[in-house]
């Protein structure tokens, strides 16, 4: 049988051991959205902006996405998310041509738009405006 006698209860009653560690940390974040930068540099280039039109137009007329909404999505397209977004429109465009096939009444529009909306919450980008949301990395919800 061991005794307590010389070990204090609590961890505050005994003799306190100073860490290297730094007593806080701060963090700055900077919204890129609003400051002018981007993760490319200080201007977006030309062929992100050539990108971003492309699917943009892809969205607006293929698959019936609102002006708006298809503005909103393409502004978080990064050149990284280019050969993943191309296999993403294979899938997308398979069921599509699917749900046509069986005469399956789907909205394509608000269809594209959730499945962007995951689409880019898989790829990290934090997406939030009216109505929509997505999932940050730290795992809050996402709805549509």
């Amino acid at each position: 049988m061991t005794t307590r006698a010389n070990k204090p209860f609590f961890l505050e009653e005994g003799k306190k051991e100073k860490h290297h560690l730094p007593e806080h940390i701060t963090f700055t974040l900077h919204d890129r959205r609003t400051s002018g930068e981007t993760a490319e540099g200080a201007e977006v280039s030309s062929e992100l902006r050539g990108q971003r039109s492309k699917l943009k137009l892809r969205l607006q007329c293929n698959y019936d996405v609102s002006e708006k909404k298809a503005d909103q999505l393409s502004s978080y397209l990064r050149l990284d998310m280019i050969g993943d977004l191309e296999d993403f429109f294979l899938r997308k465009d398979y069921y599509i041509a699917n749900c046509r096939r069986s005469n399956k009444k789907m909205n394509m529009g608000g269809y594209m738009t959730t499945a962007m909306i995951g689409f880019f919450g898989r790829q990290r980008a934090v997406i939030s405006w009216d109505g929509l949301s997505v999932a940050s990395p730290s795992g809050t919800s996402c709805n549509a």
